[in-house]
């Protein structure tokens, strides 16, 4: 549904709130008023804006310290947007997710939104779904997205589904980044236009990143052969390492060092402003390990949940070739790290590798075809 936005246009000058004027609130940090309706009031009330009636709020998961800010099915103004980010952004708010659902927005909306995240610091989700006339090839969508998956954020779960995401945005865009946020947990990119090519260097980008654990391509449009050729290699230790491999382990553990001294300092300022404090990166587990012939190869078995449910084109021969690799884990040496099981998930199981964050979370990734969903238990 459209909302008409002129109600919230100065004649022939733009929006109510502009972009100086809403980037100016949010690094002034304003304290909160009690809850995220109170605080939408009143930024809309300061700005002279027409509050969105499609913008509202709910209790995360019952919980009545913790909300949820919620957008759906409108062609939101900006006007109205940066009202609902300044009151998700205020001191002490209790958002801790964000749920953008069938809206028409900009990349300028995307901008501002991750400009309100990393002032706010503690929001944990972000789902922004089936977004309308938003071309995902475009140059400022894309360098807002570069913003919004990136580990200044802090978030630790991000879906972007059903956006027409190609391999392109992904390749060019999302995996850079991705590869260099140490903060993100799942990432679910289920029901776009991804194709085999680059979801395998997605993965590979990955094979040094131990804290995404749970990733969703479901519904897109793959056939399963990057499984045997970037995730199957990386956790049975068969992807010999390179020495840019070795280089790069040593470059995350610097990065992370300098990350926590830079959220250690930031921690100062958001204390004295009345934000809470961000918690430090935790340092990367190890992904080198040598072989029993005594050659470096990455071994990364964090990955819990790989969710391509829902792709048709996906063949068995791909499967097998897959499942083939994992029956013979190379031996690591001086090592007892093993595979110890492969489950495949049959429809209507509910299980609890994302017991930390929500089942809401949970209900993103499909718990059905039993052929193409695998979680790893690994010792």
């Amino acid at each position: 549904m459209t909302w008409s936005t002129l109600a919230n246009q100065k004649e022939n000058s733009g929006d109510l709130l502009n972009e100086a004027a809403f980037n100016s609130t949010i690094e002034k940090g304003t304290a909160t008023k009690g809850s995220w309706k109170q605080d939408y009031e009143w930024a809309c009330k300061e700005n002279n804006i027409t509050p969105c009636p499609f913008i509202m709020s709910h209790f995360f998961s019952g919980d009545n310290e913790k909300e949820v800010c919620r957008i759906a099915n409108v062609n939101v103004d900006l006007s109205s947007w940066r009202a609902m980010l300044i009151a998700c952004a205020t001191q002490d708010s209790k958002v801790i997710e964000v749920d953008v659902h069938f809206c028409e927005i900009t990349a300028q909306h995307l901008k501002d939104l991750a400009k309100a995240l990393e002032q706010l610091g503690t929001c944990r989700i972000l789902r922004i779904h089936y977004l309308q006339n938003m071309d995902m090839k475009a140059t400022e969508v894309q360098d807002a997205l570069k913003l919004v998956f990136s580990d200044v954020l802090n978030l630790e779960y991000i879906s972007f589904m059903g956006n027409d995401i190609g391999d392109d945005t992904l390749t060019s865009c999302i995996t850079p980044v991705l590869a260099n946020n140490y903060r993100l947990k799942s990432l679910n990119l289920s029901k776009n236009s991804l194709t085999d090519s680059s979801v395998h260097g997605m993965f590979l980008a990955l094979r040094h990143r131990t804290n995404i654990v749970n990733i969703s391509v479901q519904n897109n449009n793959l056939t399963g052969s990057f499984l045997a050729t970037s995730v199957g290699p990386v956790i049975s230790g068969q992807y010999t390492a390179a020495p840019e491999d070795e280089g790069t382990i040593k470059e995350i553990t610097k990065t992370i060092g300098d990350k926590n001294k830079v959220i250690k300092g930031v921690n100062g300022k958001r204390k004295k402003a009345g934000y809470s404090e961000l918690s430090e990166l935790t340092a990367p587990a190890a992904c080198i390990a040598k072989n029993k012939d005594g050659k470096s190869v990455v071994l990364n078995r964090a990955i819990r949940c790989i969710d391509m449910s829902w792709n048709k084109e996906v063949t068995m021969t791909n499967i097998e070739k897959f499942l083939e690799g994992l029956a013979e884990p190379v031996e690591i040496a001086d090592s007892e790290a093993a595979i110890e099981k492969l489950v495949m998930v049959t429809k209507g199981a509910l299980d609890t590798w994302m017991k930390d964050l929500t089942n809401d979370v949970v209900n993103d990734f499909h718990k059905g075809s039993a052929l193409v969903r695998w979680e790893f238990a690994n010792k």
